[in-house]
């Protein structure tokens, strides 16, 4: 049963693809015990085992849909975050596809910090360089050819949290990215290779300028202090980076870079 249902949502259409992939959610709701929160330990249910298995497929659209539903099930408490999470990260070494992938390790780590924001807590984000690594970090190790993607998840994230898509503080949300932040800059091993890293530090400062990009008249007052604050949060974290950057990231590049930001800063003066 498991290979024809395998086999028909590879095949078919994405609308009809989105309908069997919910329906495989529903089952997983009807066969897991009531009551009860998936896990590591959990009794194996065939429909979830293969959501685990297309997570990583080679269609976009079919992986995204895939790995919403592993989402949904932490959101509505039907699955530990850090049963998903992990189940996420083993399925990244041998994925066809990390669209997928890295948006619904971006949507876990948001809700982490949304369930902070709502409980009215301050937020930690429990996650570092090495002990304990982040989820990003995780994927550029296993996966270095996905850093573009990463990036750009990363350029979603700080974007949404000040047009509060995200329903979280803007500041949880680059705290919760600051380990991830140093391990691009800082890294001393050749994980990260000198584009990413260039291509990372650039992308950061063109972000931060579209996040200036707005005006009283848009925005009401409060809005516009939050993006300011936000982007002053993003190069005090870079400025306070400077003493430790390799050779391949100086003061010299980030005064080139600054051009990004200099003109938005002057035009909110």
């Amino acid at each position: 049963m498991a290979d024809e249902d395998r086999k028909r949502l590879s095949s078919k259409t994405s609308s009809y693809q989105s309908q069997e992939v919910w329906k495989l959610y529903d089952c997983i709701l009807i066969k897991k015990p009531p009551g009860s929160v998936l896990n590591a330990n959990s009794v194996e249910i065939p429909e979830l085992k293969l959501l685990w298995e297309l997570t990583g497929d080679s269609s976009e659209i079919l992986s995204r849909l895939c790995c919403n539903c592993l989402v949904e099930l932490v959101v509505d408490n039907h699955a530990e975050l850090e049963y998903i999470l992990r189940g996420v990260l083993s399925v990244a070494p041998s994925a066809r596809n990390l669209v997928g992938i890295t948006k619904a390790l971006s949507c876990l780590l948001t809700f982490q910090v949304y369930k902070c924001t709502t409980a009215g807590m301050d937020y930690f984000c429990p996650f570092s360089l090495r002990a304990s690594p982040h989820p990003f970090i995780t994927l550029l190790i296993s996966r270095p050819e996905g850093a573009t993607i990463l990036i750009q998840e990363v350029n979603v994230l700080l974007v949404n949290s000040v047009k509060r898509y995200l329903n979280c503080d803007p500041q949880f949300i680059l705290r919760m990215l600051e380990s991830f932040f140093k391990f691009v800059l800082l890294d001393p091993n050749v994980t990260v290779n000198w584009f990413t890293r260039q291509q990372f530090l650039t992308t950061l400062l063109q972000t931060a300028s579209v996040i200036l990009q707005c005006t009283e008249k848009n925005h009401n007052h409060e809005e516009v202090a939050e993006r300011k604050k936000l982007v002053e949060d993003i190069v005090d974290l870079l400025a306070s980076l400077v003493p430790c950057f390799q050779q391949l990231i100086t003061m010299d590049s980030l005064r080139k870079e600054h051009f990004f930001v200099a003109p938005q800063e002057r035009k909110g003066q």
